[in-house]
């Protein structure tokens, strides 16, 4: 994700970046130290408000399968930034014409 951030960083120097969810606090000490918020655990209608001003989701889990924030990032118009995982070509296939980029390499965005 860092990485990710720094190659979002260079390109467009303006943007925002924005981590909710559960870290300890040694990660958000570090988040805040390469110039990324993080939010905590946030409500719904907190949610909904950081979704309506955000253009990309980033999804960095490798491991996961398909969390409910890719559905939502989706409804409210965002691309999705995620590794190359057999669950998004799948959900691609539903949507059609969702955005979503996966990759297996950092590189491909540089």
């Amino acid at each position: 994700m860092e990485d990710i951030w720094k190659i979002i960083k260079e390109k467009m120097r303006s943007s925002k970046f924005v981590v909710v969810g559960r870290a300890s606090s040694k990660d958000v000490l570090h988040l805040h130290r390469i110039g990324i918020e993080h939010k905590g655990i946030v409500s719904e209608e907190d949610k909904y408000k950081l979704y309506s001003r955000a253009k990309v989701l980033i999804f960095p889990s490798m491991f996961k399968g398909y969390g409910i924030a890719v559905t939502e990032a989706l409804a409210a118009g965002m691309t999705i930034i995620a590794w190359k995982l057999p669950v998004f070509h799948q959900l691609l296939l539903k949507l059609g014409n969702a955005e979503i980029f996966c990759t297996s390499n950092l590189e491909e965005f540089s």
